[in-house]
């Protein structure tokens, strides 16, 4: 009977154990941007939330991005915390990290991170995953996709050249660096301008982007442009679940969490982390400088969430 008692309070104790270190994003409390609210009255963005639950603690840093204020943070955050994993607004694949003398606060976070031997989650999608996801609901979602895309790039050109590029450069440069085989073939430039015409009105050749986009035309909302629409599915269907899960599979493997993700983010999914976590303490200023040392760095990267 003792026995019996002894392994009973045994597999209790593991069981509770277990229970109290795992945490479960509930998806259905995710929200739009739109749909979000300012987390405090206090509310200006950069901040840091700060989460405690069952012995972990989650270092929430809601960026505002390129911003001196929020490499402060940083700094702050490995100084006063010191998180034993750093979750960050990376692609898996894609883009190269740099250095950790960039502003681009996730590059700065992952080169903090490796100095002191840090694993780094690259918490978010590369754009063929993302639309993956969209098109299982939309099968025009990859069209608006290579559209944004080609405007983007010719709208960048323009800026960097003083000229704009036409549909044929456009195809071919998408093609190079956007498409990847187990994509749909992309529009060629023809059926590009066509589909440009019916829905601006304008021949994308000859038509000044900048004048019908204006700044606000990527943005995440559901009004607007076609393109403000696919931003805001990009982030509600495929981003922000996969953020989430990120950072509750590192709140159940390790102490201290370090999460680095614009501020958009974090309200979006502000709903999410508290029911797993609760109600956190928020940091909304610190003065804390300490970027001199401006070396390279190999990034010790995990994988704890598979993409979808």
């Amino acid at each position: 009977m003792k026995k019996i008692i002894t392994l009973f309070f045994a597999i209790s104790f593991i069981a509770v154990s277990a229970g109290a270190q795992t945490f479960q994003p509930n998806l259905a409390l995710l929200t739009t941007y739109e749909q979000s609210e300012n987390p405090s009255e206090q509310h200006h963005q950069p901040y840091i939330a700060i989460f405690k639950k069952d012995g972990k603690t989650l270092i929430y840093l809601a960026s505002k991005h390129y911003a001196d204020e929020t490499l402060d943070m940083v700094d702050y955050v490995f100084a006063n915390f010191k998180p034993k994993i750093a979750v960050v607004e990376f692609e898996r694949s894609g883009r190269m990290l740099r250095d950790k003398c960039s502003r681009n606060e996730f590059e700065y976070s992952a080169g903090i991170a490796s100095d002191k031997n840090i694993p780094v989650v690259l918490a978010d999608l590369p754009d063929d995953e993302k639309i993956k996801i969209l098109s299982r609901k939309d099968p025009n979602a990859y069209k608006t996709y290579q559209a944004k895309w080609m405007i983007n790039n010719s709208m960048m050109h323009k800026r960097q050249f003083g000229t704009y590029t036409t549909a044929d450069g456009e195809v071919q440069s998408f093609t190079h660096f956007a498409w990847k085989p187990d994509m749909p073939e992309p529009m060629t430039a023809e059926e590009f301008k066509i589909w440009f015409k019916e829905r601006f009105n304008e021949d994308f050749d000859t038509a000044d982007l900048n004048e019908i986009f204006k700044e606000d035309w990527t943005w995440p909302l559901s009004t607007g442009t076609i393109f403000n629409k696919l931003s805001e599915d990009m982030d509600f269907y495929a981003r922000d679940p996969f953020i989430v899960k990120n950072i509750a599979a590192a709140l159940n493997k390790y102490k201290t969490v370090y999460a680095a993700f614009g501020e958009g983010h974090y309200r979006t999914h502000r709903k999410i982390s508290e029911d797993m976590l609760g109600k956190p303490e928020y940091i909304w200023d610190v003065e804390y400088k300490d970027r001199n040392n401006c070396q390279g760095f190999q990034i010790k990267k995990v994988i704890l969430v598979p993409e979808p």
